[in-house]
């Protein structure tokens, strides 16, 4: 393009150089409207860019929270499993004593 313009200025005379600075003026603001446009998508792309970042930094966050929830869980339930085995163990030797206590008593 700019060939063009600096032979329209040469060979042109007069007109050619009305002709170049048309020329030079419609790419300018072309230019400049396309720079602007650009600009302003990178910058609303930047702007989701860092919401979405900000997203996954909270995802990851409460999936931390959530993992360590899951294992207090897991280990509360394996001690409420061994505390239900003792109180089963009790309850049997309970039982045991009873029937020792309610065989003596049948026998008199």
């Amino acid at each position: 393009m700019e060939d063009v313009i600096t032979q329209l200025a040469q060979n042109g005379g007069p007109l050619g150089v009305i002709a170049a600075g048309v020329v030079y003026l419609i790419i300018y603001f072309q230019r400049k409207q396309t720079s602007e446009k650009r600009n302003d998508d990178t910058q609303v792309l930047n702007e989701k860019i860092a919401g979405l970042n900000a997203e996954i930094t909270q995802l990851k966050n409460e999936k931390q929270l959530l993992e360590k929830d899951v294992n207090y869980l897991m280990n509360e339930t394996t001690g409420i499993k061994e505390d239900i085995k003792d109180i089963k163990i009790t309850l049997n030797n309970m039982a045991l004593a009873l029937e020792r206590i309610a065989a003596k008593y049948e026998d008199k």
